[in-house]
């Protein structure tokens, strides 16, 4: 537990013990702020667990939408949604309303959409924000996350990808050396037949008419052919 949040947890202790009306409401603050870390880091904790059990880019942005509401302040009237290139992932009850926060998702340093949560009523005081600081850190915090995460997807598919075609490329290799070698033996082959169909016969019937020497060499020649 950070240290503000202790000195939180001991003034929370310490009011407890007192009896007057500002010492209740100093307690009630301290413990509404708490309740709210709470929820924030529950929804740190499922936004971990999320990413951890997949891949899935569509899968990751609709489970944050569906996340995110439950760390507001009034989850009940809390609504997320989520623009990603051409799509778009929202919570069941999601409504554009004007009290919105939202971060931008950039990518490889680009936009390419946001993350957006949305209040169906205006419940603010005057003069005070409706998002405590709390949540606009914990949305900015997911964009920036989401960002990330959806850069390194990115680049492990075209990694793959890149594997996959030089593996391809390898085993289309591979193919046409093999098939290489097939045509060169049947090249030889049929060359070696062609010789023992025409020109055996020429060196048999020279034989007749050759020295024992020259016969030598053409005996030498026939084991070459």
């Amino acid at each position: 537990m950070k240290t503000n949040e202790k000195d939180l947890c001991c003034q929370l202790a310490g009011l407890e013990m007192e009896n007057t009306v500002e010492a209740q409401e100093a307690y009630a603050d301290i413990k509404n702020v708490l309740n709210e870390r709470i929820k924030e880091l529950k929804c740190i904790y499922k936004f971990v667990e999320l990413i951890d059990a997949s891949q899935d880019i569509c899968k990751i942005l609709q489970g944050v939408v569906e996340i995110l509401p439950l760390a507001m302040q009034y989850p009940e009237i809390s609504c997320a949604r989520i623009f990603y290139g051409q799509e778009i992932y929202h919570s069941e009850n999601f409504k554009s309303t004007p009290w919105t926060h939202w971060a931008d998702l950039k990518i490889f340093s680009e936009k390419k959409g946001r993350v957006e949560v949305c209040y169906l009523q205006n419940f603010s005081q005057v003069n005070k924000e409706l998002f405590l600081g709390g949540e606009k850190i914990l949305i900015n915090s997911i964009g920036v996350k989401l960002s990330k995460i959806i850069e390194n997807i990115i680049n492990q598919k075209k990694l793959y990808e890149e594997r996959k075609a030089l593996q391809d490329a390898n085993i289309a290799l591979y193919d046409s050396l093999v098939q290489s070698q097939r045509e060169r033996k049947n090249l030889g082959r049929y060359i070696r037949a062609k010789i023992e169909k025409t020109i055996m016969p020429v060196f048999s019937a020279l034989e007749v008419e050759l020295n024992p020497l020259q016969i030598n060499y053409l005996n030498i020649l026939k084991k070459k052919s």
